[in-house]
């Protein structure tokens, strides 16, 4: 995303999650004291198809820019940032 964007799309994007949760567990709750498990997977499916929809049509005028930097700089970069995640405490006491 453009400079001016990146903030907005990273918004949209975490904000996703706790709008799903609110609006997902009480329609699956009803779907499924009313017709069934089985509905709610269907249901869900369908919802999904406007949500793709809006995607497609939001990205369609975006356009990534192209990274400058070489692959030897990049895979550097990606074995620098490795390295970090490895040695940080914090990385091991999540995974553990």
């Amino acid at each position: 995303f453009p400079q001016r964007l990146q903030a907005r799309a990273t918004m949209l994007w975490l904000l996703g999650t706790p709008v799903g949760a609110a609006l997902g567990f009480p329609l699956s709750i009803w779907l499924l004291n009313t017709f069934g498990w089985q509905s709610t997977f269907f249901v869900m499916a369908m919802l999904t198809i406007p949500v793709l929809i809006f995607v497609r049509i939001g990205l369609r005028g975006v356009q990534l820019e192209a990274r400058a930097s070489s692959d030897k700089t990049s895979q550097e970069a990606r074995r620098s940032a490795r390295r970090e995640l490895f040695v940080s405490p914090h990385f091991w006491m999540i995974c553990i």
